[in-house]
């Protein structure tokens, strides 16, 4: 699986950040979700989605089936994700993925840009002055 992931700041402000496997199963959901809409087996799987099972998670993460089961749930109740579940596999969509992964600019981006365009044009004058 190629490209990244945007983790913000606030990451650490989150009301589960003190609970490692809530973190690591989260930021685990957060890379394996599709970025772009796509097909699979005839079915439409949407940016921020992931078609997964209980297996593959406890294979990807080392959690236990106990422990995955109850961060989804934690996940579920506090609006983080929603799921859907068959006998074959489950779909868990993330419900913020864009707010999370937005592919816009956001306001801290051009903030940076900003910092950055004076700081190169700060040392530019110095260079000249000597």
């Amino acid at each position: 699986m190629k490209g990244w992931i945007a983790l913000h700041r606030q990451f650490t402000q989150w009301e589960w950040f003190d609970k490692p496997e809530m973190v690591q199963l989260f930021i685990y959901l957060l890379i394996s979700a599709t970025h772009e809409e796509m097909q699979w087996r005839g079915m439409t799987i949407k940016r921020g989605q992931i078609v997964t099972s209980l297996d593959k998670i406890k294979a990807a993460t080392g959690l236990s089936t106990s422990k995955i089961r109850t961060c989804l749930e934690r996940l579920k109740l506090t609006n983080e994700i929603a799921s859907e579940t068959t006998n074959q596999y489950r779909v868990i969509t993330i419900c913020n993925y864009d707010k999370y992964q937005s592919v816009g600019e956001t306001s801290d981006k051009q903030d940076d840009k900003q910092i950055a365009s004076k700081s190169q044009a700060s040392r530019k004058q110095i260079a000249s002055a000597i």
